[in-house]
């Protein structure tokens, strides 16, 4: 069982409120405590006796009350404390006129629904909330305006209505809550571009295979809005789906018309495997309806969809097919096996024997078994042949995740470092660099590869040049030649690496940000995936020159520039008053970048700069 991880902004407080308002809460709630303070201290009774009814003042041995006629049972009850109603009800009054103080801004954005308390719209869930609270309700969760407690009501809530309701508008509530929550919790790259949502476990420990299993009769629903958010919370809940995909890739297979959200899934989660699992698309069709399935890979999912809950008939469905199955069948095992469960060290031997380096079906699902769990004498063999192929699928995805792993495939650097000599130079320099630490013996061989490269070699080379590290004079040379290339590409990608690492002596920093900002204003439009994991990091002392060249490149495309403005932080402040002008700019790219930089460098600059983006070490 895991966590759905639930990413919250900032729970709803005073934070994004007017001083204004605040201010006035602050006088309210000021005044409510002094009213209440009035009320405890009350008119205590300093050695005086009176009746605990009128408070007449009574006399010693007195044992009724001569002007009401209450009798005193005890001296103690003419020795009380007298409260009275008024301070309380004023008290009770300014505490609701704060709180409604605070809450006016939500009031004045989104209605009367905004003044409703969280757990009032999670109460009126299994009634399915009706139009704008059901609305206001998904805006909540989506824009992470709930609180932890909330949120963690709201999948309690949702998973009980999945196994006990059967009110459609509730189901479908449900179904889209949990994969509106799976989405915010699984989209962890937003943690340093968006640093204001907070990444905490927001909920109990679910189950989220029982979840997906739950989920999957409501993709035969009749209601058409159940079956898409049923759609939606199973996709979400990735890699667990897989679970569900013998069942839906069965349901497709039998009428495809009756069962088309079924196939709809089948195909998301057939658009979405690891490389080595490509050829799934080829073994099932992309949609699960191919006609040319093999026999025994259609009985197989099959079988597996009759017992989904049932894990080790799962498991002896999965062995059988590794043994003896076809070669469809057999990546279809490893897919689910990867996707469902870690396999138990039988399996996972199983699965190494069956490696086969000229198969072009299997190959290479076993090599990412090999690379990706204990480096043992079985999966050490399999890692060495594979690195020996021709198969650059193989080759290449066995060399990627030892990188990854760093120091600990130090046993296998050896058999990465005899392809520095061979045209998988590229390829191979920066894992053996990650595993060995030597970074210049890959660096001097790039940057001997780079004399008379032209774009867009060079550009590959120099990001490589890059992520190693390395500098010496022939590395300095080679990204002399890319900031000097008449591609606008290459002379980005060698300013962004310079910039990135600091400017060795002989490179101007503000040349640099000039031919950095220069070559992408224009070039790339919106954000660029390349950029997006190599972004251009400036310091405070390039924003000035950064907004020069925004003025005067008005014509050309500005927005990626405007958007990096932002991932600078508390660095670019002085950008702040520019940004601020731009939310009017013409082009609605450039004003909605702007609105993201500005919500970016101020909380940045209340709460600090975030960790930096991980990169290769």
């Amino acid at each position: 069982m895991r966590q759905i991880r639930v990413g919250i902004r900032y729970t709803r407080s005073i934070m994004g409120t007017s001083w204004l308002w605040i201010g006035l809460a602050i006088v309210l709630f000021t005044g409510a405590g002094a009213a209440l303070a009035r009320f405890v201290v009350g008119d205590r009774p300093k050695g005086r006796l009176r009746c605990p009814r009128c408070w007449y003042e009574l006399g010693a041995g007195l044992d009724a009350c001569p002007e009401c006629g209450r009798v005193v049972r005890a001296e103690r009850d003419l020795r009380r404390t007298r409260r009275a109603r008024l301070p309380l009800s004023i008290a009770l009054l300014l505490a609701l006129l704060g709180f409604g103080t605070l809450k006016t801004p939500q009031a004045m954005q989104h209605g009367a629904v905004g003044l409703v308390p969280d757990w009032m719209l999670i109460a009126g869930m299994p009634y399915g909330p009706p139009g704008n609270l059901g609305k206001e309700l998904d805006r909540r969760h989506w824009e992470g305006e709930f609180s932890s407690a909330s949120q963690r009501l709201l999948i309690r809530k949702s998973t009980g209505l999945l196994r006990e309701s059967d009110n459609p508008s509730a189901l479908a509530r449900a179904c889209n809550t949990i994969g509106t929550a799976e989405f915010l919790g699984q989209d962890e790259a937003q943690r340093h571009t968006k640093p204001w949502r907070a990444w905490v476990p927001a909920t109990d420990v679910v189950d989220v295979d029982s979840l997906v299993l739950s989920l999957l009769p409501l993709l035969s629903s009749a209601d058409a809005n159940i079956a898409a958010n049923a759609e939606q919370a199973i996709n979400a809940l990735e890699p667990n789906n897989l679970l569900a995909f013998p069942t839906v890739f069965t349901l497709a297979q039998q009428d495809p018309a009756k069962h088309a959200t079924a196939a709809d899934v089948a195909s998301t989660m057939l658009d979405r495997p690891r490389r080595p699992y490509m050829k799934m698309r080829e073994v099932v069709g992309w949609r699960g309806r191919s006609d040319s399935v093999p026999e025994d890979v259609r009985a197989l999912l099959a079988s597996l969809a009759e017992v989904p809950r049932d894990p080790e008939a799962m498991r002896a469905l999965v062995r059988r097919a590794l043994e003896q199955g076809s070669d469809g069948a057999r990546l279809t095992s490893l897919w689910l096996i990867r996707g469902v469960c870690w396999p138990d060290d039988e399996l996972r031997r199983l699965a190494l024997a069956q490696y086969d380096p000229d198969n072009k079906i299997t190959a290479c699902s076993i090599v990412d078994f090999a690379v990706s769990g204990p480096l043992d004498d079985e999966a050490t063999s399999v890692i060495r042949r594979a690195l020996q192929t021709t198969d650059y699928e193989q080759w290449a995805w066995a060399v990627e995740c030892l990188g990854k792993r760093g120091p600990e495939a130090a046993p296998l650097a050896p058999d990465i470092r005899q392809a520095l000599g061979t045209f998988r130079v590229q390829m191979s320099a920066v894992p053996y660099a990650q595993i060995t630490r030597d970074l210049e013996t890959p660096g001097r061989l790039l940057a001997g590869m780079a004399s008379g490269q032209q774009a867009p070699g060079l550009a590959s080379l120099i990001e490589k040049l890059g992520r190693i590290g390395w500098i010496d004079d022939d590395v300095l040379a080679v990204w002399r030649a890319g900031l000097e290339s008449d591609d606008a590409n290459t002379r980005l990608t060698a300013a962004a690496a310079l910039l990135r690492n600091g400017p060795p002596a002989g490179f101007d920093r503000a040349e640099l940000t000039r031919i950095a900002c220069e070559s992408s204003i224009g070039a790339f439009g919106g954000l660029n995936g390349k950029l997006f994991n190599d972004a251009i990091q400036y310091g405070e002392a390039d924003i000035p020159t950064v907004l020069q060249l925004l003025d005067e490149h008005r014509d050309m495309d500005r927005s990626l520039q405007v958007w990096l403005l932002g991932m600078a932080g508390t660095k670019a402040e002085g950008a702040l008053p520019w940004l601020r002008n731009a939310l009017h700019d013409q082009d609605a790219k450039v004003a909605a970048n702007a609105a993201g930089a500005i919500r970016r460098i101020e909380w940045c600059l209340k709460h600090g700069d975030p960790p930096p983006e991980p990169r290769d070490q």
